[in-house]
C-alpha cells in the first residue's frame, strides 16, 4: 500500500536557473518548478519568477530576506500558491488512486496561469487570500484540526458581511470601517467575545496579507484595530466534583461512560481531547518506580511526562492502556452536562456576558456550562490549589507564559484569601 502512495504522489522542487550553476551572478536568473511523480514523470517549467543568485535560499527553496525586500514578500507568495496548485492536485490524484502523465501535468500547471490571469482581471480579494492562507496552513500541518475550523466559520461570517452588510476588502478596511463592524455586529446581538474572535480573525489575515506581499494595507497595526475581549465565566470542577463524576455508576449508558472517562483523563493529565484520542500503550512508562505517561501535545509539538493519577491509571485498565474509541470533542460537549447533571454538579453559576453593547446578568446550574475545555481548566485551578509550583504545572500544561497560566486559575477568591491568610504575614 505504501509503497502504491509513494508512486502516486508528486515531489515539488524550486530551483534557480534549472538547478544548473550560475555563470553571471549579476544577471537574473529564472526560477523553474520541477514536479516529479517516481520514474513516471519528470516535468520542468519556468515560474517566469526572476532573481540574483546571492538573493535566493537553496535550502528554502525561496528569496531571503522578504521582511526587508517587499518585492521578496510577492514572489514568495506567488511560488506559494504554485506549489499549493499542484500539493491540491497531489490530495485530488492520491484519493483517486491516479498517477497523471507527463502532458495532463504540463495541462495542470498551464491552468495555474489561466486561474492567475483571471484573479489579477478581478482582482486578488482578502477572500481569495483567506483560501490560500487556509490552504497552505493546512498542507503544512502548521495549526491544529480545531484552529483551521475556527478559520473557515470565521472566513464563512466575513463572507455573510460583505454580502449582507458591507463590502469587505483589502481597499475598504479602516479604522472607520472597524467601527461600524462592531457596531453592526452589536446590532445583532453578538456577544463582544464573538465579535472580537472575529476582529482577532480579521486582524491575523491583514498581517500575513501584508508580509506575504498580497496587500499593503497596515490597518491591524494600528492601537484603536482592537480585539474586543471581556471575561467570561469558565467554571472548573473541584476534587471532590470530579469525585462525584468518578463515582457514578453508568453502566446501563455505556457511551456516557466513555465521555466521562475521557473528560476525566483531561481533568488530571490536563491533556486535550486531541491529544487524548492518540493515546497507545507504548506512551505508559515506569520511572523510579512512578506510572507516567509521555505525550507530544499536537498544539505546541513539545514533549511532555505527566504522572499518572490513580483514577487515570483505574480508567486505562478499563480500556486496556489505549486510547478511547469513538470520543471526541463534540460529543463530550453534548453528553458531559447530563452526566454532571446525574452527579449532581447543579449548584447555580451566576455570570455576565455582554450582548449586543448591553451586559447581561446569567444564572444557569453548573452542569450546564461543562465542556472539553473544563477538563483542562480543573487541572490547573486543582493543580494551583493543592500547592504545586506553577512551573511545575505549567511543564505538564505547556503554558509557556504565566501570565497566559493564570487565566486558567479559576479559584474563588475566597478559597484564594484563605491560601494566603497562612502566611506569616497575615498571623
Amino acid at each position: 500500500m505504501f509503497a502504491h502512495i509513494s508512486k502516486i504522489m508528486g515531489i515539488i522542487h524550486f530551483r534557480l536557473n534549472r538547478g544548473v550553476k550560475v555563470k553571471d551572478t549579476k544577471k537574473p536568473q529564472s526560477v523553474f518548478i520541477r514536479y516529479q511523480i517516481g520514474d513516471k514523470v519528470d516535468f520542468m517549467a519556468s515560474t517566469k519568477v526572476k532573481g540574483l543568485l546571492n538573493e535566493w535560499s537553496e535550502k528554502t527553496e525561496r528569496f531571503l530576506n522578504p521582511k526587508k525586500y517587499p518585492e521578496h514578500l510577492s514572489k514568495n507568495a506567488f511560488l506559494d500558491r504554485i506549489e499549493i496548485h499542484f500539493k491540491t492536485y497531489d490530495s485530488d490524484n492520491l484519493r483517486k488512486g491516479y498517477i497523471p502523465s507527463y502532458k495532463e501535468v504540463r495541462e495542470h500547471f498551464k491552468s495555474f496561469w489561466d486561474d492567475n490571469s483571471n484573479k489579477k482581471e478581478k482582482g486578488s480579494t482578502i477572500f481569495d487570500f483567506i483560501d490560500f492562507y487556509i490552504t497552505k496552513s493546512e498542507e503544512t500541518n502548521a495549526v491544529t484540526s480545531g484552529t483551521l475550523k475556527s478559520y473557515r466559520l470565521a472566513k464563512e461570517f466575513l463572507k455573510n458581511y460583505h454580502k449582507n452588510l458591507e463590502t469587505v476588502s483589502f481597499d475598504s478596511i479602516d479604522i472607520d470601517w472597524y467601527k461600524r463592524f462592531v457596531n453592526n455586529c452589536r446590532k445583532n446581538e453578538y456577544t463582544e467575545n464573538y465579535i472580537g474572535k472575529n476582529v482577532k480573525f480579521l486582524k491575523l489575515m491583514l498581517k500575513r496579507a501584508f508580509e506575504e506581499g498580497w496587500s499593503q494595507n497596515e490597518v491591524f497595526k494600528h492601537s484603536k484595530f482592537k480585539i474586543l475581549k471581556e471575561e467570561v465565566e469558565n467554571i472548573y470542577l473541584d476534587q471532590e466534583e470530579l469525585k462525584l463524576l468518578w463515582n457514578l455508576n453508568l453502566s446501563k449508558h455505556p457511551e456516557h461512560e466513555k465521555v466521562r472517562d475521557a473528560f476525566l483523563i483531561g481533568c488530571y493529565t490536563g491533556l486535550r481531547v486531541s491529544d487524548i484520542n492518540k493515546i497507545k500503550k507504548e506512551d505508559f512508562i515506569n520511572y523510579k518506580g512512578r506510572k507516567m505517561l509521555k505525550a507530544s501535545p499536537q498544539k505546541t509539538k513539545k514533549p511532555i511526562v505527566i504522572p499518572l493519577h490513580p483514577i487515570v491509571e483505574q480508567i486505562f485498565i478499563k480500556y486496556d492502556f489505549s486510547a478511547i474509541k469513538g470520543v471526541y470533542e463534540q460529543k463530550i460537549n453534548r453528553l458531559i452536562k447530563q452526566v454532571a447533571e446525574w452527579a449532581g454538579i447543579d449548584e447555580t453559576v451566576l455570570y455576565y456576558i455582554t450582548r449586543g453593547g448591553k451586559k447581561e446578568e446569567i444564572r444557569e446550574p453548573k452542569y450546564n456550562l461543562i465542556k472539553t475545555h473544563t477538563g483542562r481548566r480543573s487541572f490547573c485551578s486543582n493543580a494551583y490549589n493543592s500547592n504545586m509550583p506553577i512551573v511545575d504545572i505549567m511543564a505538564i500544561s505547556g503554558h509557556t507564559s504565566e501570565k497566559t497560566f493564570l487565566n486558567y486559575i479559576k479559584t474563588p477568591k475566597e478559597d484564594i484569601a484563605l491560601k494566603v491568610s497562612q502566611y506569616e504575614f497575615f498571623n
